[in-house]
């Protein structure tokens, strides 16, 4: 028997429920995960995902000694 879940959200004040909102707020989310960064010990950024050339977000590996801090 195959089960199936999935997450559904709503925003307050908004009238729409179901797939509409959800998708907005997967989007929403992708959007801030393109802007996640950590600071690096020679004052770059390194951001912590890899966007391609047709949106899709990959984890961006890097090695752990290069962030350590001074």
């Amino acid at each position: 028997m195959e089960k199936r879940a999935f997450l559904e959200f709503e925003f307050e004040g908004e009238e729409g429920t179901g797939l509409g909102p959800t998708l907005e707020f997967y989007d929403n989310i992708s959007e801030e995960f393109k802007n996640w960064f950590t600071d690096m010990k020679n004052g770059n950024k390194f951001y912590m995902w890899k966007s391609t050339n047709d949106n899709l977000l990959f984890p961006y590996p890097m090695c752990v000694q290069a962030l350590e801090k001074d």
